[in-house]
């Protein structure tokens, strides 16, 4: 029973590892944003701001939907984005927690940390805290 316990901890160890491999690892690539809910943002919005935000939200969620993430594993990130057509390109560095709960992107004198919230090989979404509210972006791997 004992040798039986010791092959069934070795394989699921190996699986795990196989599957799960370093989330870090998993990062590794471009991501294109695919979906952008800001839903819970317009909670916190001024009555007499609604409406404005209400229709320049389509816009914004199509407008971050240009961006793309390209991490590397020498920790720089390089961020694109079209804005009415207007491309930039923003270069800067990424970390990401041990647990692989928190993604820190440094860039330009500023700093942004995401929660991530899924993280597979495929797909990856993000939530943003700001002090005017929240969104999350979801990205799937180019």
């Amino acid at each position: 029973m004992k040798l039986f316990n010791a092959i069934l901890l070795s394989t699921f160890t190996v699986v795990m590892v196989a599957c799960g491999g370093n989330s870090q690892n998993t990062l590794l690539g471009t991501w294109q944003v695919t979906d952008v809910d800001m839903s819970s943002m317009l909670e916190t919005v001024p009555e007499e701001q609604k409406a404005f935000m209400e229709a320049m939200l389509p816009m914004m969620q199509e407008a971050m939907k240009s961006m793309t993430m390209e991490f590397s594993e020498d920790g720089k990130v390089i961020t694109k984005s079209a804005v009415m057509g207007e491309q930039s390109e923003e270069e800067g560095t990424w970390s990401l927690s041990d647990d692989a709960k928190t993604l820190t992107i440094n860039g330009e004198g500023n700093s942004q940390e995401m929660q991530v919230t899924e993280l597979t090989n495929a797909k990856m979404v993000v939530k943003i805290v700001e002090e005017d509210g929240e969104f999350s972006m979801t990205f799937e791997k180019k």
